[in-house]
């Protein structure tokens, strides 16, 4: 692996990580670092692979370019999809008890039962 097939990656990686941000529109739950780290590590495995199949990583290698894009945009995906917050439809209180998403926390309990002595 040369310094610029490093250097490219680390490049594409930020890129992507970064281009997901300003793509996707509205708040979102997943830190910027988060996805510029996802993308970078991304790049980097899409530089290893390309180097493993026998393609150049050298600059301005336009394959290699390529796999490392495929390799960021698909790691940057993955990323945001198992690290944002909430993954699954339920939330988990102080207490333990699951409750569906959107139900208020401050609702009432019913008052137990205990035995009497």
């Amino acid at each position: 692996m040369t310094v610029a097939g490093l250097v490219t990656a680390l490049v594409v990686g930020v890129a992507i990580g970064s281009l997901r941000r300003f793509i996707v529109p509205g708040r979102q739950e997943v830190p910027i670092w988060l996805t510029v780290a996802g993308g970078v590590v991304a790049a980097l495995a899409g530089t290893i692979v390309a180097q493993l199949a026998g393609i150049s990583t050298g600059p301005l290698n336009v394959l290699s370019l390529i796999v490392q894009i495929g390799f960021a945009v698909i790691g940057v995906a993955l990323v945001v999809a198992t690290a944002t917050p909430g993954g699954s439809h339920s939330a988990r209180t102080r207490t333990g008890v699951t409750r569906a998403r959107g139900a208020s926390a401050t609702t009432e309990r019913k008052p137990t039962r205990t035995k009497a002595a």
